[in-house]
């Protein structure tokens, strides 16, 4: 068992730096470099629960929940019409909840022993600084050092967007808020339970601080998580004092600096529910996938057929059917643009009523295993999941390669710092 825990662990940890990597390693090979990490924590779960259930004669209910998610899957399969390819539908059910997946894998495999916290803080930290360093290297160098890591160049209202190593404004986005919110709950624990009114202030102008100079909204998507967990320490009235304030300051200064970022997210948002306007594919792809929820209720259309990242290789007859595929600056065979920046909407389409209810029963029971587990760190991992969440309704979101990545790396450095070897999913399975 030990040695099966090991093996996993560094062979997860191997793939998962070569896909925070993945941009600028020029190996056709390290592309798929995500889909072997993804394998590999489903053998991990598969390997390693076997043991659980010879040792202790029951299975955990996140992994049974997994099996029906992909049986459900398979049947599915054969019940629609749109079916092609089963092994890329069954590849994309597993990509579907990839993060899961993963983060699971990794979990069931940690020991808590000391070489492996030493590998998780020192690759935290390496990936950390290569970050800071290539986001300032960026700047200094402009269109030249996109030209370099092979990334377009992009602007708002005339301030650069940097790529650093990540290779997408997005990744940058995401990573940079997923990392801040680990290092504030990580180190500042007992700050924030004693000054959560500072905590919040400081935290809040980090975040402003960051999305001006990166020109990212969905990152703002975390005050929501982080507004949830601290309305516990401090009174209801300076609660909404205090947001209030910082709401007025943050909105006031938008509109006197660049008010055309506020119409801008506002006509998205609008766009999201309407579709008069067809030159916005994300209100287009999750308007078409409500009207497939309720078009083969309650089944859906099947994984790799409708916004995921392997339709695009499947089958093109659900984009026909929705007229999608009339648009060719959206769809075609050989480039498709947006459609997969709505991951709820995919998970609507694809997996129908019944499977959407599976997934969230899914999501569940993770959350309470690590609750179990892993309780030391259960606070911030609800935060960081709950903003997964929330930004899977604007982009591809917990099947996100990088996200996961960037997810998994400070997972695991928070429960690093956070947990103790008693605390630990193998001892407690061998007690």
């Amino acid at each position: 068992m030990i040695n099966y825990s090991n093996f996993f662990f560094i062979t997860n940890f191997v793939l998962l730096l070569l896909t925070f990597f993945q941009k600028i390693i020029p190996l056709n090979i390290i592309s798929y470099s995500d889909e072997l990490l993804l394998i590999n924590s489903f053998f991990a779960l598969v390997i390693l629960n076997l043991y659980y259930l010879v040792k202790k004669g029951k299975i955990l209910i996140v992994l049974f929940l997994l099996i029906i998610v992909i049986g459900y899957a398979i049947i599915n399969y054969f019940l629609s019409p749109f079916s092609n390819s089963f092994l890329l539908m069954l590849l994309q059910s597993l990509i579907s909840i990839k993060l899961f997946i993963i983060s699971l894998g990794f979990l069931f495999s940690y020991k808590g022993n000391i070489y492996q916290n030493q590998i998780i803080k020192y690759t935290f930290f390496f990936t950390l600084s290569i970050f800071i360093i290539t986001i300032f290297l960026n700047f200094a160098l402009g269109d030249t050092w996109n030209n370099l890591v092979n990334a377009e160049t992009k602007h708002r209202f005339g301030v650069l967007r940097p790529v650093g190593i990540l290779g997408g404004t997005s990744n940058v986005g995401n990573y940079f808020i997923i990392t801040l919110t680990s290092l504030f709950f990580v180190h500042k624990r007992d700050f924030i339970k004693k000054k959560s009114s500072y905590f919040i202030f400081i935290y809040f102008i980090l975040i402003f601080i960051g999305v001006f100079i990166l020109t990212a909204r969905k990152p703002l998507l975390i005050l929501i998580p982080i507004a949830l967990h601290t309305k516990q320490f401090i009174s209801a009235k300076k609660f909404y004092f205090i947001y209030g304030l910082l709401a007025i300051l943050f909105v006031s200064f938008i509109f006197f600096t660049n008010n055309q970022l506020i119409s801008t997210t506002a006509r998205n948002l609008g766009n999201l529910i309407s579709t008069e306007n067809n030159s916005y594919i994300r209100g287009l792809m999750f308007i078409n996938s409500t009207e497939l929820f309720k078009d083969f209720f309650p089944i859906g259309t099947s994984p790799a057929t409708f916004g995921s990242n392997l339709s695009q290789i499947n089958t093109m007859e659900v984009y026909k059917y929705t007229g999608i595929s009339e648009m060719g600056r959206f769809v075609n065979t050989e480039h498709m643009s947006g459609v997969f920046d709505t991951g709820l909407g995919s998970l609507l389409a694809e997996f129908g009523f019944i499977g959407f209810l599976l997934l969230i029963l899914f999501f569940i029971f993770n959350l309470r295993y690590i609750k179990i587990y892993y309780k030391n760190s259960y606070r911030i991992y609800k935060i960081l999941m709950i903003y997964t969440i929330l930004i899977t309704f604007f982009g591809p979101g917990f099947m996100s390669s990088s996200l996961t990545v960037f997810f998994i790396l400070n997972f695991l450095y928070i429960i690093n710092k956070h947990e103790t070897l008693k605390n630990n999913y193998e001892n407690i399975v061998n007690k």
